[in-house]
Parts: structure tokens; sequence; C-alpha cells
């Protein structure tokens, strides 16, 4: 990057590169599916991929970090909430959900970020107290999902906290 280049301007990139990167990986996977003929998770991730590629259009377009912060966390959240319900490929969709805090306090900054990891871990209790109670089928071991709690977030806060003390060292520079 050059150096007149801002913090803006850096997120803005990130963002063009993340729906780009996003919006091919969801189309290889919508593809890899359709062969698989898993015609739910080819649609889920056909449609993701649209998100993905307009919020990479939109962000370009409008040089603005706006689309990133409101939209940028849709695609990554919902494949990570679907892998985490409906297990992923041999119940590892719980560990791919540890991306989630890094990539969504980058885009949606601190507050909005809380509250998008908070209905993300309220969603996960909710379903797993569903499953105890017999409506779905448990994927997870207590022993797994109670350290899967803990361990999201802990991640969550150790980001929030970096992301703090970048902003705050930011804004003395």
């Amino acid at each position: 990057f050059p150096k007149d280049t801002t913090t803006k301007d850096i997120r803005i990139r990130f963002t063009i590169l993340f729906g780009l990167f996003g919006g091919v990986v969801f189309s290889i996977y919508a593809v890899i599916n359709i062969f698989a003929n898993d015609i739910f998770f080819a649609v889920l991730e056909g449609v993701l991929a649209i998100v993905s590629f307009v919020l990479a259009y939109l962000t370009f377009t409008s040089r603005s970090e706006e689309w990133g912060k409101l939209f940028g966390f849709l695609p990554i959240y919902v494949i990570s909430l679907t892998n985490f319900v409906l297990g992923g490929f041999s119940n590892t969709g719980i560990y791919w959900t540890f991306i989630l805090p890094p990539v969504i306090i980058y885009l949606a900054g601190n507050k909005r970020s809380s509250y998008i990891i908070f209905s993300y871990l309220l969603i996960t209790i909710v379903y797993y107290i569903f499953c105890l109670l017999g409506y779905f089928e448990l994927r997870y071991s207590t022993i797994e999902f109670g350290t899967f709690l803990f361990s999201f977030f802990s991640i969550f806060l150790i980001s929030y906290l970096f992301r703090l003390s970048w902003s705050t060292s930011e804004k003395l520079l």
C-alpha cells in the first residue's frame, strides 16, 4: 500500500477482496454440491456467492466501507451457522465457526460485531437446548459444546480487545 493509504482504504480493499474470494469459494462449493446432489447446500452457497459478489461490487463502486459493515458478515455468518447446526462434513462444522469473531469484528467494528456474535451464540445455545429436548439431532457432546462456547467467546474477547487497542492507538497517531 502507498504511504498515504488510510485505514479506511485498507478496509475497503479488504472488503472487496473478501467479497470476491467468498464469491469464488461459495461458487466452487455450490458446483461441488450440485454434483454431490446436495441441492440445499448448492442453492445456499449459490445465493451466498451472489451476495458476496454483490458486496464486492457495491463496495468497489461506492468506495465506502459501509457495505462491509452492514452486510459483509452475512455470508460467513449464514454458512457457519448452517454448518454448525447440520454438522458440516463429518461434524467439523463446529470448528469452522472460530473464524467468525476476528472477521466480523474487522468488518463490522466492535459495537455492531458484539450484537452479531452474541446473536450467533444465542442461536447456538437455543439450538443445543432444543437438541437436549429431543427436537433436533444432537451432533456434539456436552463437553464439545461447552468447550465450543468457552473457546468461541475467548476468541471473540481477544479479537475485540485487539481491535479496541488498535482503534485507540490509531486515534493517538
